[in-house]
Protein backbone atom coordinates (compact mmCIF):
# COMPACT_ATOMS: atom_id res chain seq x y z
CA UNK A 1 0.00 0.00 0.00
CA UNK A 2 2.85 2.44 0.77
CA UNK A 3 4.86 1.75 -2.21
CA UNK A 4 1.49 1.92 -4.59
CA UNK A 5 0.62 5.10 -2.75
CA UNK A 6 4.30 6.64 -2.67
CA UNK A 7 5.13 5.11 -6.05
CA UNK A 8 3.89 8.31 -8.38
CA UNK A 9 6.22 10.31 -7.15
CA UNK A 10 8.98 9.27 -7.93
CA UNK A 11 8.26 10.85 -10.90
CA UNK A 12 7.76 14.59 -10.03
CA UNK A 13 10.57 17.26 -10.64
CA UNK A 14 12.90 17.48 -8.49
CA UNK A 15 12.48 20.24 -5.06
CA UNK A 16 15.24 22.47 -3.64
CA UNK A 17 17.64 20.31 -1.68
CA UNK A 18 16.93 17.31 -4.27
CA UNK A 19 18.05 19.71 -7.36
CA UNK A 20 21.07 21.28 -5.34
CA UNK A 21 22.39 17.33 -4.56
CA UNK A 22 22.05 16.64 -7.98
CA UNK A 23 23.64 19.69 -9.45
CA UNK A 24 26.48 19.70 -7.10
CA UNK A 25 27.75 16.18 -5.78
CA UNK A 26 25.62 13.50 -8.08
CA UNK A 27 25.33 14.76 -11.66
CA UNK A 28 26.48 17.78 -12.81
CA UNK A 29 25.53 21.04 -14.43
CA UNK A 30 23.94 21.43 -18.26
CA UNK A 31 25.98 22.92 -20.55
CA UNK A 32 25.16 24.46 -23.96
CA UNK A 33 27.50 23.86 -27.04
CA UNK A 34 28.32 26.36 -29.77
CA UNK A 35 25.85 24.23 -32.10
CA UNK A 36 22.96 24.84 -29.30
CA UNK A 37 23.22 21.44 -28.24
CA UNK A 38 22.71 20.83 -24.19
CA UNK A 39 24.92 18.38 -22.06
CA UNK A 40 25.83 17.38 -18.84
CA UNK A 41 29.33 18.49 -17.36
CA UNK A 42 29.64 15.20 -15.13
CA UNK A 43 30.79 15.56 -11.77
CA UNK A 44 34.15 14.01 -10.83
CA UNK A 45 33.60 11.08 -8.43
CA UNK A 46 35.54 13.02 -5.33
CA UNK A 47 32.45 15.36 -5.56
CA UNK A 48 30.12 12.72 -4.65
CA UNK A 49 32.22 11.42 -2.31
CA UNK A 50 33.61 14.58 -0.44
CA UNK A 51 31.69 18.01 -1.33
CA UNK A 52 29.42 19.56 1.47
CA UNK A 53 28.60 22.55 1.67
CA UNK A 54 25.41 23.45 4.15
CA UNK A 55 24.94 19.64 5.34
CA UNK A 56 23.47 18.83 2.17
CA UNK A 57 25.74 15.89 0.90
CA UNK A 58 23.89 12.59 2.92
CA UNK A 59 26.65 10.66 1.52
CA UNK A 60 25.03 7.25 0.83
CA UNK A 61 21.99 8.59 -1.01
CA UNK A 62 24.56 10.42 -3.01
CA UNK A 63 26.29 7.72 -3.80
CA UNK A 64 23.87 5.20 -4.26
CA UNK A 65 21.78 7.77 -6.79
CA UNK A 66 24.84 8.27 -8.79
CA UNK A 67 25.19 4.51 -9.02
CA UNK A 68 21.76 3.89 -9.90
CA UNK A 69 21.42 6.41 -12.34
CA UNK A 70 25.00 5.31 -13.87
CA UNK A 71 23.22 1.97 -14.31
CA UNK A 72 20.02 3.67 -16.06
CA UNK A 73 21.94 5.57 -18.77
CA UNK A 74 23.94 2.33 -19.09
CA UNK A 75 20.78 -0.07 -19.91
CA UNK A 76 18.62 2.61 -21.63
CA UNK A 77 20.76 4.85 -23.22
CA UNK A 78 18.46 8.07 -22.96
CA UNK A 79 18.80 10.85 -25.66
CA UNK A 80 19.12 14.50 -24.35
CA UNK A 81 20.19 15.31 -20.88
CA UNK A 82 20.14 11.45 -19.82
CA UNK A 83 18.80 11.99 -16.45
CA UNK A 84 15.85 10.21 -14.31
CA UNK A 85 14.04 11.77 -11.24
CA UNK A 86 13.41 8.18 -11.00
CA UNK A 87 16.96 6.99 -11.03
CA UNK A 88 17.74 8.89 -8.67
CA UNK A 89 15.20 8.62 -6.09
CA UNK A 90 15.34 4.78 -6.59
CA UNK A 91 17.67 4.09 -3.78
CA UNK A 92 15.36 6.12 -1.14
CA UNK A 93 12.26 4.36 -2.67
CA UNK A 94 13.66 0.89 -1.55
CA UNK A 95 14.81 2.09 1.65
CA UNK A 96 11.29 3.79 2.42
CA UNK A 97 9.85 0.50 1.47
CA UNK A 98 12.30 -1.89 3.62
CA UNK A 99 11.52 0.46 6.33
CA UNK A 100 8.14 -1.03 6.86
CA UNK A 101 8.82 -4.44 7.19
CA UNK A 102 11.88 -3.92 9.27
CA UNK A 103 9.98 -1.75 11.91
CA UNK A 104 7.25 -5.06 12.17
CA UNK A 105 10.21 -7.41 12.79
CA UNK A 106 11.72 -5.21 15.39
CA UNK A 107 8.28 -4.93 17.55
CA UNK A 108 7.65 -8.71 16.56
CA UNK A 109 10.88 -9.29 18.03
CA UNK A 110 10.27 -7.72 21.12
CA UNK A 111 7.05 -10.00 21.85
CA UNK A 112 4.52 -7.89 19.93
CA UNK A 113 3.68 -9.21 16.68
CA UNK A 114 0.40 -7.87 16.48
CA UNK A 115 1.50 -4.29 17.80
CA UNK A 116 4.27 -4.74 14.81
CA UNK A 117 1.68 -5.06 12.04
CA UNK A 118 -0.43 -2.31 13.53
CA UNK A 119 3.48 -0.15 13.81
CA UNK A 120 4.28 -1.10 10.29
CA UNK A 121 0.69 -0.31 8.81
CA UNK A 122 0.66 2.91 10.70
CA UNK A 123 4.55 3.92 9.37
CA UNK A 124 3.03 3.31 6.04
CA UNK A 125 0.50 5.33 5.52
CA UNK A 126 2.36 8.11 7.91
CA UNK A 127 2.44 11.51 5.83
CA UNK A 128 5.86 12.15 6.51
CA UNK A 129 7.29 8.38 5.46
CA UNK A 130 5.01 8.61 2.44
CA UNK A 131 6.77 12.15 1.57
CA UNK A 132 10.41 11.43 3.14
CA UNK A 133 10.21 7.96 1.27
CA UNK A 134 10.61 9.10 -2.15
CA UNK A 135 12.73 12.09 -1.93
CA UNK A 136 16.89 11.78 -2.96
CA UNK A 137 17.66 12.42 0.63
CA UNK A 138 19.36 10.39 3.40
CA UNK A 139 16.06 10.31 5.58
CA UNK A 140 14.80 7.06 3.80
CA UNK A 141 18.12 5.27 5.07
CA UNK A 142 17.04 6.40 8.71
CA UNK A 143 13.93 4.73 8.66
CA UNK A 144 15.50 1.67 7.94
CA UNK A 145 18.54 1.52 9.72
CA UNK A 146 17.31 2.91 13.39
CA UNK A 147 14.57 -0.28 13.63
CA UNK A 148 17.30 -2.96 12.38
CA UNK A 149 20.10 -1.34 14.79
CA UNK A 150 17.39 -1.44 17.77
CA UNK A 151 16.99 -5.77 16.17
CA UNK A 152 21.00 -6.10 16.90
CA UNK A 153 21.12 -4.22 19.99
CA UNK A 154 18.13 -6.92 21.65
CA UNK A 155 20.22 -9.70 19.52
CA UNK A 156 23.56 -8.87 20.44
CA UNK A 157 23.25 -7.49 24.59
CA UNK A 158 22.59 -11.24 26.15
CA UNK A 159 26.38 -12.82 25.00
CA UNK A 160 28.05 -9.95 23.14
CA UNK A 161 27.65 -12.04 20.13
CA UNK A 162 29.92 -11.03 17.77
CA UNK A 163 27.98 -11.61 14.51
CA UNK A 164 25.09 -8.75 15.74
CA UNK A 165 27.59 -6.77 17.16
CA UNK A 166 29.18 -6.48 13.71
CA UNK A 167 25.86 -5.51 12.08
CA UNK A 168 25.00 -3.19 14.66
CA UNK A 169 28.87 -1.40 13.84
CA UNK A 170 27.52 -1.51 10.09
CA UNK A 171 24.15 -0.06 10.60
CA UNK A 172 25.51 2.84 12.68
CA UNK A 173 28.04 3.60 10.01
CA UNK A 174 24.92 3.36 7.31
CA UNK A 175 22.92 5.49 9.89
CA UNK A 176 25.69 8.53 10.33
CA UNK A 177 26.65 8.23 6.52
CA UNK A 178 23.00 8.64 5.51
CA UNK A 179 22.51 11.47 7.81
CA UNK A 180 24.92 12.82 10.39
CA UNK A 181 22.41 14.41 12.33
CA UNK A 182 21.61 10.96 13.75
CA UNK A 183 24.71 11.03 15.80
CA UNK A 184 22.81 11.46 19.02
CA UNK A 185 20.72 8.38 18.01
CA UNK A 186 23.48 6.61 17.84
CA UNK A 187 25.61 7.40 20.81
CA UNK A 188 21.95 6.86 22.90
CA UNK A 189 21.84 3.25 20.84
CA UNK A 190 25.25 2.74 22.23
CA UNK A 191 24.82 4.10 25.85
CA UNK A 192 21.38 1.52 25.29
CA UNK A 193 23.51 -1.77 24.10
CA UNK A 194 26.85 -1.27 26.68
CA UNK A 195 24.23 -1.08 29.48
CA UNK A 196 22.52 -4.08 28.66
CA UNK A 197 25.88 -5.87 28.44
CA UNK A 198 26.66 -5.32 31.40
CA UNK A 199 23.61 -6.27 32.98
CA UNK A 200 23.41 -9.64 31.41
CA UNK A 201 27.47 -10.43 32.08
CA UNK A 202 28.02 -9.54 35.16
CA UNK A 203 31.05 -11.59 35.93
CA UNK A 204 34.71 -10.01 35.35
CA UNK A 205 36.01 -11.85 32.79
CA UNK A 206 33.05 -12.39 30.72
CA UNK A 207 32.50 -8.80 30.80
CA UNK A 208 35.18 -7.61 29.57
CA UNK A 209 35.29 -9.35 26.74
CA UNK A 210 31.52 -8.24 26.33
CA UNK A 211 33.08 -4.89 26.79
CA UNK A 212 35.52 -5.21 24.40
CA UNK A 213 33.98 -6.32 21.65
CA UNK A 214 31.18 -3.75 22.10
CA UNK A 215 34.25 -1.40 21.46
CA UNK A 216 36.39 -2.86 18.78
CA UNK A 217 32.80 -3.02 16.66
CA UNK A 218 32.63 0.94 17.41
CA UNK A 219 36.92 1.39 16.64
CA UNK A 220 35.72 -0.71 12.84
CA UNK A 221 32.57 1.62 12.52
CA UNK A 222 34.49 4.55 13.28
CA UNK A 223 37.70 3.67 11.24
CA UNK A 224 35.77 2.95 8.28
CA UNK A 225 33.70 6.17 8.55
CA UNK A 226 36.46 8.64 9.09
CA UNK A 227 37.67 8.88 5.80
CA UNK A 228 34.50 9.64 4.30
CA UNK A 229 33.25 12.50 6.53
CA UNK A 230 36.49 13.78 7.72
CA UNK A 231 36.34 16.08 4.62
CA UNK A 232 33.14 17.36 5.40
CA UNK A 233 33.78 19.20 8.43
CA UNK A 234 35.14 22.21 7.05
Amino acid sequence: LSTTTAAPRLRQSLWDDEIYAVRKIVLGTDRIGSDGSVKIKQLPWWRTLWHCEGARNHGLQSVLSRISLAAYQTVVHPDGLQFSEMAIRLPSFIAGALSIPALALLVARLGFPWAGAVAAALLALHPWHLKLATEARGYPFVFLFIPLMALCIAEAAPNANWRWLAAFAALEFGLLYAWPGTLFTVLVANAALLALILRFTPSGENRRRAVSRWLAANAFAGLALLPLVAPWIP
